[in-house]
């Protein structure tokens, strides 16, 4: 008993701990306490690469001794090409103001030669550091790449730095030394700009990552404190009253998680964005469906595992129990082919296989929603056939089946479009195989039995999203 009591107070707390250390993630930035040690990497990062390039200068001015410019691509190409390749540094190398070498084309040789004394410039389409080493008539300038700054941006152009630097997004570059920011100084302690990171997000991508671990790990922290409280219960009534309260709570619970506003360092994540899934008030983001999807599923599991009947087969309220579980049973499926219909129609998630390159993470978390609904449902429809059994009753388990079949066609009518006869021959098949399994008793849940109905989930599945993805595209 204690150890049942310490587990179920030790889960709540580890809940408790989540939401806690969620809340307080959003009160700091990991940008901001951080700022300092970005801009030291970002000295010693530049400060190397212009050690590269000294150490290049001398190399060249070597190789180049007593060799006509006319050779200088075949002596020099294989001595530089893989120690600048990709590291944002480029040379030129001009003969009397003449270029007769250079190591790439996206810098004019007019501005190298048009920037005045200036090492800091700006070169068409880029902020970069110029280092010259002059040896007689031979001037051979060395290119740090810093940013890229183009007039637009798209998705092959990007306004960044250069990818050695690690600098989060949004960091701006200001030469005007008397700004606001971060002086970054040369090897010889110079200053040559600011860096700006005023405007970059609040919180890193580690930081939202971590946080919205946290915010889904306590809810499902906290549906598992519920179902193992309710489990602890010994006496039968007292437990199915546990349900019953349990599911209110519940209900309460995800309502306020769906008013409340989210932390702010989640807040911003495509997953609780509208762009990505929206269907409804009550559904306003993904993230919204997932976290109902998780409740409905535990209320199910709750119910499944945990609820029992005395006397069960005597009197009108047992029929009226019956009653009501075959109707919820019906209108809680009607209720899966709206939830999918919106995933698909009313979102910008690709469920489409043969959209390979349109598949994301958010397509496999659809899925998964679905999956937890019909493993609900599953739950739910063998606990009809197992608790109330109708054929304990003198029923046929089969009648059963049909009328949930003719009830599904009848209720069909409210999904846009009406309803859909193959729908209702999948299901009631699926109604079918668990009423074979749980209904007559002789036959027990095996493996071959999951594959089956994980099998008749699947068509259900592809079925419907080759259905919504035509009525999208139209």
């Amino acid at each position: 008993m204690n150890r049942n009591v310490n587990r179920n107070f030790g889960l709540l707390g580890v809940a408790l701990a989540c939401f806690i250390f969620l809340l307080l993630l959003g009160q700091i930035s990991f940008y901001s306490l951080n700022e300092n040690t970005r801009v030291r990497r970002f000295e010693k990062t530049l400060q190397e690469k212009e050690l590269n390039l000294y150490t290049l200068f001398e190399d060249i001015e070597e190789k180049l001794e007593g060799v006509d410019p006319g050779q200088y691509f075949t002596v020099l190409y294989p001595l530089i090409q893989e120690r600048i390749e990709g590291r944002g540094l480029e040379i030129f190398i001009f003969e009397r103001d003449t270029l007769v070498f250079w190591t790439g084309n996206s810098v004019s040789a007019g501005d190298l030669v048009d920037r005045g004394e200036k090492e800091m410039v700006f070169l068409g389409n880029n902020w970069s550091l110029l280092k010259e080493r002059v040896a007689g008539s031979r001037s051979v300038v060395g290119i740090i790449l810093i940013k890229h700054e183009y007039p637009y941006e798209n998705l092959i152009l990007k306004n960044h730095f250069q990818e050695d630097f690690h600098v989060p997004e949004g960091t701006e570059l200001q030469t005007d030394l008397t700004g606001e920011g971060h002086l970054i100084h040369d090897s010889w302690n110079k200053e040559l700009f600011l860096l700006d990171f005023s405007l970059i997000a609040r919180y890193s991508p580690f930081q939202s990552q971590l946080s919205l671990i946290l915010y889904f790990l306590g809810i499902f922290l906290f549906l598992l404190y519920v179902r193992h409280l309710i489990k602890s219960i010994p006496d039968p009534l007292l437990k199915n009253t546990g349900i019953l309260l349990g599911t209110i709570i519940l209900i309460l619970v995800n309502a306020i998680l769906l008013k409340l506003p989210v932390a702010d360092q989640i807040a911003g994540m495509e997953i609780f964005s509208p762009e990505l899934f929206a269907a409804s008030n009550i559904f306003p983001n993904l993230a919204s469906l997932l976290t109902t999807s998780f409740f409905i599923f535990f209320v199910a599991y709750i119910f499944y595992t945990e609820f029992r009947l005395q006397d069960k087969h005597k009197g009108r309220v047992f029929q009226i129990l019956q009653l009501v579980f075959f109707l919820v049973l019906v209108f809680y499926f009607q209720v899966i082919l709206m939830l999918f219909r919106n995933m698909v129609v009313h979102s910008s998630i690709s469920f489409e296989t043969y959209r390979v390159l349109d598949i994301s993470v958010f397509t496999f978390l659809g899925l998964f929603i679905l999956a937890l609904h019909f493993a609900a449902f599953t739950m739910l429809l063998d606990k009809f056939f197992s608790l109330l059994r109708p054929v304990d009753t003198g029923r046929k388990p089969g009648i059963y089946v049909l009328v949930f079949a003719v009830l599904t066609w009848l209720i069909g009518t409210i999904q846009p479009g009406g309803t859909d006869l193959v729908m209702v021959l999948l299901i009631t098949v699926i109604a079918g195989v668990v009423a074979l399994i749980r209904g007559t008793g002789h036959v027990q849940f095996k493996y071959s039995s999951f594959v089956l109905l994980i099998f008749l989930y699947s068509v259900i599945s592809v079925y419907q999203i080759s259905k919504y993805s035509g009525e999208k595209r139209h």
